[in-house]
């Protein structure tokens, strides 16, 4: 009678034990749901302009007046890297969480630093970086970056990530800046085949709009299932074991 209930006992625990391991494999296997991230309107307004400073009269509400009046950094040369800015005060009531940003250069390696600073502050002199974005520097069109989460805050602005030839100042032609809306209806995509495993938050852009991934495979997930399949191995073996035992005695 003992030996029964424990042959029972054993196989019930084997069963659960299989159960669990077959659906942790088929959430890990199940095509991954991403999220359309989408952007609002562009928040900016050449009145709420910021810079470090500008050259004659080419002031920075030039950079926002979606003209073709440009932007002249007071610094040029060796004297623009980590100085150079240009942004936005969205004023004392107002913040925003700026994930997406265009500029228009001025078309030239002379004139357009190879990359720029994202920051934010709340009291424009304690400064963060959201994130680095990198500038083709022979163009005119509009080129887009966007960012990950950083927060609401009431400035942010574009910090220069490089220098220029002696004498020449950083130009910039236009400047906008977007917040993220996230789409709520979910797509899902199947899973893409270079993805690693364990799965890990990836995020990839299609023609400047972001998809990130919802579910995620941790690291505590991944020991759980390693735990499981233990305890299958060793519950298929005892199993095994008290079969032979037994067969070994009736004989």
């Amino acid at each position: 009678m003992i030996r029964k209930a424990f042959t029972l006992t054993v196989f019930i625990l084997l069963f659960t034990s299989f159960a669990m391991l077959i659906t942790f494999l088929a959430m890990l296997i199940t095509p991954v749901s991403f999220s359309r991230a989408s952007y609002g309107s562009d928040v900016t307004l050449n009145t709420l302009y910021i810079e470090s400073s500008h050259y004659s009269t080419f002031a920075g509400t030039n950079a926002f007046d979606n003209a073709s009046n440009q932007w002249y950094s007071g610094e040029s040369g060796a004297d623009i890297y980590g100085v150079s800015y240009i942004g936005q005060d969205f004023g004392e009531f107002v913040s925003r969480e700026i994930r997406r940003v265009g500029v228009v250069g001025y078309g030239g390696t002379n004139y357009t630093v190879t990359s720029y600073h994202l920051q934010f502050s709340d009291n424009a002199s304690d400064w963060s970086t959201c994130g680095t974005a990198l500038l083709n520097t022979s163009v005119f069109y509009e080129q887009y970056a966007n960012f990950d989460a950083c927060g609401t805050h009431r400035y942010w602005r574009l910090l220069a990530g490089s220098n220029l030839s002696v004498g020449r100042y950083w130009i910039v032609l236009e400047i906008e800046m977007f917040e993220y809306i996230e789409d709520p209806t979910p797509t899902v995509e199947a899973t893409p085949t270079n993805t690693p495993f364990p799965l890990a938050y990836q995020s990839t852009l299609s023609s400047g709009v972001a998809y990130e991934i919802e579910r995620s495979a941790t690291f505590g997930e991944i020991a759980l299932f390693a735990i499981m399949a233990f305890i299958s191995v060793i519950l298929l073996v005892g199993l095994f074991v008290r079969i032979s035992t037994n067969a070994n005695t009736n004989s």
